[in-house]
Formats: structure tokens, sequence, C-alpha cells
């Protein structure tokens, strides 16, 4: 992706997340007096004088469903919060479904009820009621009081005290009995509504039962028929907003059709557009967009009896288009038409941003500061610039969904641009590797139940495609980070890539020549852009491989002034990163006594931990590993593990391999389907002759450990002397010493050793 287009997606995305940062300052003003009754629609709304406990239904969904969307509510309400919103929930189940003189429980405020219920479904931190939200509901009548001609009897509901209590799917099925109950006043259904009901059905997963396929013919119908408009420039006529909305109906429609099947009888869903029309339509739709960043007012969606027409307003417009044509997998957003549309949509957010002064309701404070946005629905508001809260609340939702379908597309890019795996299918799972002992403190861990039990967890509800959601919400306390040290050949990368694979996550590797592709002497430029994308590729395995030249010790007689600046550069940039907590990053060295101390602190590396050979009790229960599967694979690995328990020092010498140096020589003994035999016919003193041969040439080597016997250096360690591996890893050495002594360089054996208790937790 060209570095410009790049910069103007994170420009859009840095206006959009400016403005989001207030959404809880521009909505507290407006709460009601009892904040369990919810919100106002202005500053200077006040209750209708004589109703108990009055609420404004369709205000109040608005605002909670943008605090929930943001996962705002515990900052909003405080730790109350829970409670606060379970009685929000029942007042507006209590209350009359009505908005500015429409009928009880019309289409569009029954609509946004349901919608709003949604939201409050999805939410991972509210614990909704166990028995389904229910109220005394039945079809609405029109303004005039007089049933709608076209709902019969026999499917209205006209005494609900005789059916009890309904739940709200059993509201939703019955809305959705005929396409005519979304109908308001004297007008036909609007798609945009029909959209928002749908909506809010998926996000609580209700069951419509057959009420489905009659959304999907309406949606047909009227997509044909408003783009047929639009296409034929007929202007006394077409509505480029209500064919966008009908769009959009039918983009979720396939969704949640594609969700339910296996669940309910499917639906022939051939009759819907194309996506090629559903997008074209949305190019189309922005070819009508105004130099302000708005639409025109076409046909309104009713008439409300007390405050004039609604219209589908902008940003209701552009969250329904982003939800549904803005994910990565679809071009349509990053086409010049449509990102030149909402970058005029949201300088329109950034130039009409209102403030007002009004009295905080139910109080005798001095006038406070309201700031938000007006639709424009009500020119008296408008006129006296008063934001409204629903409005508000409507930008923040366009601002969010923006910010997040603008994240995902910058994410996209750079996981193309950093050559990411995304294919895990062949990637060895973290069960099936081998495992490897870690030790912290005084005992030794399992690295696989390290990573399976710590750190993984964290991340198991943005497992894949839901690893989207950390853009809204973070994730648990707890590790994202790791420094994986130790001798080469065990494995760092291999764990990295099983990590991705638990998650289903890409993997970016990032070695020293991304950091060196443009010269060294733009070393630090390089560098500002790398971790500038690595902060925005949320929901990934970052692997920084072999960057110990970037990150080593300040201080030393050796290092020049570039490399002491580049390591002092480096630690804010990964304390960032960590802070973020939206990604796994992991660091893996051979050396990690060369990393600067402060690289290694908490706050940047939330486990340190060295990696060292697999078990030999792994090597030889998993030897078809090393040899593919035979019948003898099983007995042999049994054989190999007998003849080096008896022989203390074999089995020490075998324990110190990697897994390449195990295979290359487990392969010299035989095959899978003949080890067992030959090993038989080889015998104790023969293999024992084959590992002393083979081990001259592996990296640990256990001639080598002999340097740390007591008569070498006395008083080196302050435990017993060792005669076994386990004892040596169990002492206490004077580093410096060891140092002194051996001199440079440390055999890879003994530094193997005294890295080996380094490793810990510090999260």
């Amino acid at each position: 992706m060209p570095d410009k287009e790049l910069q103007r997606l994170r420009n859009l995305r840095f206006q959009a997340e400016q403005m989001l940062r207030m959404l809880v300052d521009d909505l507290k003003p407006f709460r009601a007096e009892d904040q369990t009754l919810g919100f106002r629609r202005t500053p200077t709304s006040t209750p209708e004088p004589g109703v108990e406990n009055d609420m404004n239904v369709t205000t109040t969904c608005s605002c909670l469903m943008a605090l929930t969307m943001f996962g705002k509510l515990q900052a909003f309400y405080g730790d109350e919060y829970k409670r606060i919103v379970a009685e929000i929930l029942e007042n507006l189940v209590r209350a009359k479904w009505m908005s500015s003189g429409l009928a009880e429980n019309n289409a569009f405020t029954t609509t946004l009820v349901l919608r709003c219920y949604g939201f409050l479904r999805e939410s991972p931190e509210l614990a909704l009621p166990e028995k389904p939200l229910s109220k005394m509901w039945s079809m609405p009548r029109d303004s005039s009081n007089t049933a709608k001609p076209e709902i019969q009897q026999s499917d209205r509901i006209s005494n609900p005290s005789a059916h009890g209590p309904l739940t709200l799917e059993a509201i939703a099925q019955a809305l959705a009995r005929d396409i005519q109950n979304f109908s308001i006043n004297k007008y036909p259904p609007a798609s945009a509504v029909v959209y928002w009901f749908l909506d809010g059905i998926d996000r609580a997963n209700l069951d419509l039962k057959d009420g489905l396929k009659r959304i999907c013919d309406f949606a047909t119908e009227e997509f044909r028929r408003q783009r047929s408009l639009v296409t034929a420039h007929y202007t006394a006529m077409m509505d480029p907003v209500a064919m966008a909305m009908a769009a959009c109906l039918c983009a979720r429609l396939r969704r949640v059709l594609k969700k339910q099947t296996g669940r309910v009888a499917p639906l022939d869903t051939s009759s819907l557009p194309s996506d090629t029309e559903l997008q074209s339509s949305i190019a189309e739709l922005f070819a009508s967009q105004t130099d302000s960043g708005l639409w025109p007012k076409y046909f309104p969606l009713f008439h409300y009896n007390e405050a004039g027409s609604n219209f589908c307003y902008t940003f209701e417009l552009l969250e329904a288009v982003l939800l549904e044509f803005g994910d990565a997998e679809n071009p349509t957003l990053l086409s010049e038409t449509i990102l030149l549309g909402l970058e005029r949509a949201v300088a329109s957010c950034e130039r009409d941003r209102l403030e007002t002064m009004g009295r905080e309701y139910g109080t005798r404070q001095d006038y406070i500061p309201y700031h938000g946005w007006n639709s424009g629905g009500n020119l008296a508001t408008l006129r006296k610039e008063q934001p409204e809260s629903w409005a508000t609340a409507v930008v923040h939702m366009f601002l969010r969904e923006l910010y997040d379908q603008v994240s995902e597309h910058i994410r996209e890019k750079l996981l193309v641009a950093y050559d990411a795996q995304r294919d895990h299918v062949e990637t060895i799972s973290l069960d099936k590797m081998l495992d490897v002992r870690v030790r912290i403190g005084s005992q030794d861990q399992s690295l696989r139940a390290i990573f399976k039990d710590r750190l993984i967890p964290k991340f198991s509800d943005f497992k894949g495609a839901k690893s989207k959601q950390l853009l809204k919400r973070p994730a648990p306390k707890g590790p994202v980070s790791a420094l994986l040290f130790g001798p080469p050949g065990t494995s760092k990368t291999q764990v990295a890539k099983a990590i991705a694979a638990a998650l289903d996550w890409p993997l970016v590797e990032i070695d020293p020549s991304r950091f060196l592709k443009n010269t060294f002497e733009n070393l630090y430029v390089q560098a500002e852009e790398i971790f500038n994308d690595a902060t925005d590729m949320y929901g990934v395995i970052i692997l920084f491989d072999e960057l110990d030249a970037l990150v080593q010790k300040r201080g030393g007689a050796s290092q020049d002034t570039e490399s002491t600046f580049l390591t002092t550069y480096m630690l804010p940039k990964l304390a960032k990163l960590h802070d973020a907590g939206r990604s796994i990053f992991l660091m893996a060295t051979n050396f990690e006594e060369r990393f600067d101390d402060a690289i290694k602190r908490a706050g940047r590396f939330d486990m340190l931990l060295c990696m060292g050979p697999p078990t030999l009790e792994e090597k030889c229960s998993r030897l078809e590993i090393f040899l593919g599967k035979g019948k003898e694979t099983h007995k042999g690995g049994e054989l190999i593990l007998q003849y080096s328990k008896s022989l203390p020092e074999i089995y020490d010498r075998l324990a110190l391999y990697t897994f390449g140096e195990f295979k290359t020589f487990v392969v010299s003994l035989g095959s899978g389907d003949d080890i067992h035999t030959r090993l038989s016919e080889t015998k104790e003193i023969g293999f024992e002759t084959k590992v002393l041969e083979d081990a001259t040439s592996v990296g640990l080597r256990y001639a080598d450990l002999e340097l740390l016997q007591e008569k070498s250096f006395s008083g080196m360690y302050t435990t017993h002397p060792w005669k076994r591996l386990e004892d040596l890893y169990g002492a206490v050495f004077e580093e410096g010493e060891i140092v002194k002594k051996v001199g440079t360089p440390v055999p890879s054996a003994i530094r193997y050793v005294m890295e080996r208790k380094r490793s810990k937790f510090q999260y």
C-alpha cells in the first residue's frame, strides 16, 4: 500500500479518535434527574407535566447504544453501572413506546427498543436478567385510533392482558408477521427502520421464524425499485439514502441467513441482489453527497404528529454503510469516491459540533456547557444551536464504526506488507510440540503450560475474526509479551507459530533486515515506522527476531554512539506496544546477556523465558516426530530411555540435544520400522559409544560443563558438588568468577546453565 494512502487512512482515524474521546462528557449533561429514567433530548427538555416517571424512550435507546458500543457504561455510571442499566431497561420496558405523538407501540419506537436490547445483549460486561424482557404490548394503531385495515384481527394482539407479558422475541415475531406492520402513520415501511429492526434482532440472537422471508422479499423489491430510480436520475422520485439503506438491509440479510444455516430451514437467497449490485449502489450514494459531507433531505421516513417529519440522519446512514460495507474483505471503503466522502463527513462532524450553555436538570447549579450535534430535524433547537443527545450519540456511533473499519483496513494492508503468516494448517500445535522445562525460581515448569495457562487464555475471547473486538474493549489484565532466550535450535520461532495457531491470529516476523532496508542512515526513521505499524496491528503475534544489536547493553566500551541511542529509543516504543495490550509480542535471541537491563524490565516484557532443549523423556516418548510413524518407534524410544537411565552421563548428554540434533542422531540409529531391532543388536555398550561420538558435534557439549566441577573453581557455587545435570541446574553461580576462569566466549553449555536461572514472571 503506498505510504501516502496509508497516511490518509491514519489521518482519518486520528480525526475520528479525537472526537470519540468526548463521548462520556458529551452525554453526561443530558442525563435525566433520575438517571434510571435515561436521557433528555435537549438541554431545555423537561418531563411531561403530570406524567409519572416520564421517559424519552428513543433518545434513551440511542444514548444507551452508544455507551454500550464503546464499552463505556462503567465510565459513565460508575461502579453501580450494572444495577443502573438494569433499572433503565426495566423502565424502558414499562414506558409507553411512543415518540412525539406517534401511536403507542409504533414500529419505530419498538424497533429502537429491540435494537437497544440487542446492543446490551452483545455486551460482555452486562449480566441481563435470566428471563427475557417483556411488557404489555399490542400491535400499534395509527394516530386516528383506527386499526390498520391491512392488519387482520387474527394477526393482532388486541387484548394483551389475556396473553400476559410478551417477551421481546414474541414482540419481534409479531411485528415481522407482516411487512406492513412497519408502516408508521400513513407512511409505508422504510428500509431504514426495517434495517435497524434486523440489526437489533441479529445482535440479540432472536428467532423471527418465517418473518425473515417477508423481510427478504421486501428488501429485494425495495432495493431494485429505489436503485432503478437513482440510476435513471429520476430526480422527482429518486432517494439515494433509501436505496443505500435497502442495500444495507440486503447485505445484512445475507449475513443473518448465513449464520442461521443448519439451525432453521435455509431460505433461498438467490433473489437478493448480488454483492456487485450492492457495492455499486454505495458508490452511487456517495456520488450524491454534497460538498458539506451531508446528503440532501429526500423523502421522510415518517411524520411526527408533534415534531414534524423525520428523515434518516446522515450519520445513521453512514453507520449502517460502514457496518455492512466497510470491513477489510470489502474493497468498497477504499475507493476514492467513498474515501473522499468519508473525509468530508468527518470534516462535517468537526465543523458542525455545537456548544451551548444550560442548567443540569434537577439542580440549581450554574449553567454548564453542552456539546454535541443537532440532526436538523427540529428547526427551533437548531436555530438555538442546541445539541441533541440522540444525534450526538448517533454521530459517535458513526465515528466509532469508522474508527474500527479504518483500523481493520490499516491492519490488513500492514499484514500484507509484512508478509504475515495466516495459514496455520502445517503449524505444529502447542499440544504436539515437545515440551521444555523452564526454571522459575526453584521450580521447573512446563513451557507449554505457561503459554496455555497464562498467555493464551487472556485472549481466548478474541480468537480469529473476534480479534476486532480488541478495538472496542481491552483484554483482561495479564501478560502480553515474552522474551525468549536460550541456545540456538530451541524452537523459539516454532513457539511463536504455535501461539499464533492457537489464537488463529496472523504471525508477523520482524528481523533486522526490516530496520535496515532503507540503509543504516535511515535506521531511526525506519524504526519509527515499524513500531507505528506494530501498534496498528491488533490481534497478531509479533516476533522480533535476532534484534540483539538494536537492544544491546549501554555503556559498554565497544558500543558505538548510534547503538546507545538506538537502545534508548527502543525503550518507550516497547512500553507503548506493551501498554496497548492488543497483540502478543515476543522477542527471540540466543544471547540474553547482551540485552540492556532496561529492555528486560516489567512493563516491556512480562515473562523472561529461557528455552532449552526438550527433556529426554519428551524426545523418547515422541520418537515418531523424528522418524515418522513406524511399528518399532515406540519401543525404540523406550529402549533409548532405558539405556540412558542406566548410563547417567549419557542421559545428561542426550538431555542437552536440541530437537534438530536429536533427530539427526536417532536417524543414524535406524528407521521407524527397525530402530528397536537395531538398538537391541547394538546393545548398551554400542549405544554409549555412538552417543559419545555424536556428542562432540552438538551445540551444548556436556564436556564443557566439566569445567564447573568444584575442584576447578572452589567456592564458585553454594550448593553441593554436582554429579548430574539436574544438580547443576540447582547450583548458584558466581557468574563473574566463571567468566574470569573460563574466559570469553563462555561455552554455550555453561552459558545455558547460567541463563536458565534468569527465567521469571514480572507482571
